[in-house]
C-alpha cells in the first residue's frame, strides 16, 4: 500500500500534455502527450512500477493530447477512457475504437456537472456541456477541478478565453492552489478571470519547442506580478506535485515526495 497522499506528475511531453494523477490506490492519466513522447511516458510509468491505470482521460482529440494513447492502451491494463462527449470521426479515433474494442477497455463520455468521487479523490467536470458548442477540440476541452481532501489543482485543458465567464458561476468560492494554463501558456487580451476567482499559488505550463512562441511573454509577466511561481516543463522537465489532506503540498523538480505523515 503506498501512503496516503496525492502524488501527481505534470510531465515533459514537448508540446503536449500528459499528467500522472496517483494515491495510495488509484491511478489516472490525464492525456497522453505526442507521438514522439509515448515511449518516454512508457518508461517513466514503467520506472514508477505502474502496470494498471484506473482511468485514462483525454481532455480533448488534439495530437498533443492523444499522440501516446495507442502505446498506453497496447502496454498497461486500463480500466476505462475517459473523454468528452465531441468524438472526432477521423481514421485515428476509428484505429483507437478497435483497439478499446479488442482490449474491451469501455470509452465513457464524461460531460459538464459529473461528479465522480474516489475517497478522498474527487473528479469534478466543468465542461463539454452534454450538448457540444462546437465541433471545435478546444472549446468542447474537459476542464477538471480535481480535490484531494481539501487541496485542489485546476485543470483546464485547452478552453477558449471566451469560455471563462460561462465557467465562473459553476466555481462556487473555493481557491486552487494549483493552475494548469491552457494551450501551453498561450497569450490574452486581458487578465485571465478563471486565475483571478481561484487565486492559484502555483501555475504549470506543459510546453516545448513550438513555432507560436509560447508560453506567451506577456502570460508570464502576468503571473509574476500576481506572485504566482510558474513551473515549466520545457525548463524544468517533469514537476512532481506532493499534497497531504489538509492542503499541505510540495511541488518542484524533485522526485521525492516529502516525508508527510500518514492520513495528515
Amino acid at each position: 500500500m503506498r501512503p496516503r497522499r496525492l502524488d501527481m506528475v505534470f510531465y515533459n511531453v514537448a508540446f503536449g500534455d500528459a499528467t500522472l494523477v496517483r494515491t495510495d490506490n488509484l491511478t489516472f492519466l490525464i492525456d497522453t502527450g505526442t507521438a514522439g513522447s509515448a515511449d518516454s511516458i512508457v518508461r517513466s510509468l514503467r520506472s514508477a512500477q505502474i502496470d494498471r491505470l484506473d482511468a485514462v482521460i483525454i481532455t480533448n482529440w488534439d495530437t498533443g493530447k492523444t499522440g501516446g494513447l495507442i502505446s498506453i492502451v497496447d502496454r498497461f491494463v486500463i480500466g476505462e477512457i475517459w473523454a468528452p462527449s465531441a468524438i472526432p470521426d477521423t481514421p485515428a479515433y476509428a484505429d483507437l475504437k478497435t483497439r478499446l474494442a479488442e482490449a474491451d477497455i469501455p470509452l465513457k463520455t464524461r460531460n459538464a456537472r459529473a461528479r465522480l468521487n474516489y475517497s478522498d479523490l474527487r473528479f469534478e467536470i466543468l465542461n463539454p456541456p452534454a450538448v457540444p458548442y462546437s465541433t471545435s477540440n478546444d472549446v468542447n476541452s474537459m476542464v477538471i477541478r480535481l480535490y484531494y481532501g481539501r487541496f485542489c489543482v485546476f485543470l483546464p485543458s485547452d478552453i477558449q478565453n471566451e469560455q471563462e465567464p460561462m465557467l465562473l458561476g459553476t466555481l462556487g468560492t473555493d481557491t486552487c492552489e494549483v493552475y494548469k494554463l491552457p494551450y501551453h501558456g498561450r497569450g490574452r487580451p486581458g487578465a485571465s478571470l478563471l486565475v483571478d476567482r481561484l487565486k492559484p499559488s502555483e501555475a504549470v505550463i506543459s510546453t516545448g519547442i513550438n513555432d507560436a512562441g509560447l508560453p506567451s511573454p506577456t502570460t508570464l509577466e502576468r503571473l509574476k506580478i500576481a506572485d504566482i511561481r510558474t513551473w515549466r516543463t520545457d525548463v524544468t522537465g517533469d514537476i512532481y506535485l506532493f499534497a497531504n489532506l489538509n492542503r499541505t503540498y510540495s511541488i518542484g523538480p524533485n522526485s521525492t515526495a516529502p516525508d508527510y505523515e500518514s492520513g495528515k
